[in-house]
């Protein structure tokens, strides 16, 4: 349905909705990622931009589907509907592949809806759940903007001291060797409050 009617927002924020609770589950997680999930939530993202509703539950599908996964040892393929075994190693190397994607998307929706906590609550996770995997860090490094948004975090919303809390851990473990990091909401000469505002 989703792909059906990429261009209704109505469509694509009842599609991301559902798989909230459908990713929750390790088999329907590899599933969904195996049948294109991240192509079908991201592209939502992107068609739909400044549609609040869409970014909002794109980013809480997001949260699910980017969870660090451990291998357990036993049964780790999971089947997909065409019976073609999906690994663990095929889920990571999807995910891997869209990292960059995805934090450039969580951003984008960060500052197109700026005063919208649940959406900055929903962004910071996706992007702490992204840097668990060690692998991810040096991708999201340079995504760019990523720390200008995240001392942004840090330094404004001071209404929700878990999204602060969050950012400063995204922060240190994405830039660990920089020992000076900008806290005061500027970064390379450009004022964050120039496309984010002030509260």
């Amino acid at each position: 349905a989703m792909l059906a009617f990429e261009d209704d927002a109505r469509v694509q924020s009842v599609g991301c909705w559902s798989m909230v609770n459908l990713v929750l589950e390790r088999e329907r997680r590899r599933m969904i990622t195996a049948l294109g999930g991240y192509d079908v939530i991201l592209g939502a993202m992107e068609t739909h931009s400044r549609h609040e509703n869409v970014q909002f539950r794109a980013l809480f599908a997001l949260i699910n589907l980017v969870a660090v996964e451990e291998s357990s040892g036993d049964n780790d393929e999971i089947e997909n509907l065409n019976k073609k075994p999906f690994d663990l190693d095929e889920c990571h190397d999807v995910l891997f592949a869209n990292v960059a994607r995805i934090a450039s998307l969580t951003i984008s929706a960060v500052v197109s809806f700026a005063t919208n906590s649940k959406i900055l609550q929903r962004s910071v996770i996706v992007l702490y759940n992204l840097c668990l995997n060690p692998n991810h860090i040096p991708i999201l490094a340079r995504v760019p903007y990523i720390q200008l948004i995240l001392c942004w975090m840090i330094k404004k919303e001071k209404r929700d001291r878990y999204v602060r809390k969050t950012a400063r851990t995204v922060l240190r473990r994405l830039f660990s060797n920089n020992r000076r990091l900008p806290l005061d909401g500027k970064m390379e000469g450009i004022n964050v409050t120039c496309f984010l505002g002030e509260w």
